[in-house]
């Protein structure tokens, strides 16, 4: 027949692509979740300290705190850079 071709089989993936991509898939995931366990585990340091003395509970308190403060600090910073870049354009 005139333009037939047979099924072509799709070629499979080979192990190093596999790799690339799950390479690719972790390092897109990892940051995230080292801030979930992270504030995971000054959570529980913050119950544990409680036990202890209700004083020393303000110790991973404050670093939350802290941490809280400078995703503000830097999201305002953020957001002042893109409103001067786009009231700085002169429309023609």
């Amino acid at each position: 027949m005139y333009g037939y071709q047979p099924p072509q089989e799709d070629p499979e993936g080979s192990w190093l692509e596999i790799f690339h991509i799950s390479r690719v898939v972790l390092g897109l995931l990892m940051p995230p979740l080292l801030v979930i366990f992270a504030v995971l585990a000054l959570l529980a340091t913050a119950v544990w300290l409680l036990a202890i003395h209700p004083f020393l509970t303000l110790l991973p308190i404050g670093v939350i705190g802290l941490g809280v403060w400078w995703l503000v600090e830097r999201d305002k910073q953020a957001q002042k850079t893109l409103e001067e870049e786009l009231f700085s354009r002169r429309r023609p």
